[in-house]
C-alpha cells in the first residue's frame, strides 16, 4: 500500500495517515467476522443438543 501511494504522489504524512486508518479498519474488520462466527457456531451447539444419543427404532432389551 505504502509503495502504491508513494508511486501515485501521495505525501508521507498522508501515506502514514492512510496505512493506519487502513491497518485499523483491518482488525476491526476482523474482529467483526470473528464475533459472527462465534455466533454461528453457538447457533450451531444449540442445534446440536437436539440430536438423539439413541438411535430411533432400537429398544431397551430386559
Amino acid at each position: 500500500l505504502k509503495s502504491a501511494l508513494s508511486k501515485a504522489g501521495v505525501s508521507p504524512e498522508a501515506t502514514n495517515a492512510i496505512v493506519d486508518q487502513n491497518a485499523t479498519a483491518r482488525i476491526s474488520g476482523l474482529r467483526s467476522s470473528l464475533s459472527v462466527l462465534a455466533i454461528i457456531a453457538l447457533i450451531a451447539v444449540f442445534f446440536s443438543l437436539r440430536i438423539p444419543t439413541k438411535q430411533p427404532g432400537l429398544e431397551d432389551e430386559p
